[in-house]
């Protein structure tokens, strides 16, 4: 990563707001940027491709899951530069939004669960298919 120092991130919006850190290309970074994300409050988010596994197997079975269910709302991936509406700039996959549980209705009418369908994703990432169930009053 240290190599990105040469390019324009101050680019990246709004500038204000992030904060930057450069590791080495051999350094441990994983520590640190975990250390400072929790540091930093809830509303801290970082970008990293890293899954983390190495870390969540070190931790065990209850933090680990304390892990993965921080990734999944704190954890932004790369996914490259690409051109956009006649822009170049960098592309990211942002968690999301919602809780990936099964939902209902206040009445219990409606139902929305989620299911896996296939499709491959991140080992922290849950599947982000929904089927939606009403129940037909007679």
């Amino acid at each position: 990563m240290e190599h990105w120092k040469s390019r324009k991130v101050s680019n990246f919006e709004p500038a204000e707001q992030v904060e930057w850190f450069f590791a080495s290309n051999v350094s441990s970074e994983d520590p640190f940027m975990l250390y400072a994300a929790l540091h930093s409050g809830h509303n801290a988010m970082v970008v990293t491709n890293d899954d983390l596994r190495d870390h969540r197997f070190l931790l065990g079975p209850e933090l680990s899951d304390l892990l993965k269910l921080w990734q999944r709302g704190h954890q932004i991936l790369f996914l490259g530069i690409k051109k956009q509406l006649g822009k170049t700039g960098p592309k990211f996959h942002w968690p999301d939004n919602h809780d990936t549980r099964v939902q209902s209705s206040a009445d219990g009418s409606v139902w929305h669960i989620p299911f896996d369908n296939g499709d491959s994703r991140r080992s922290f990432q849950l599947p982000d298919s929904w089927i939606c169930l009403r129940r037909t009053l007679k």
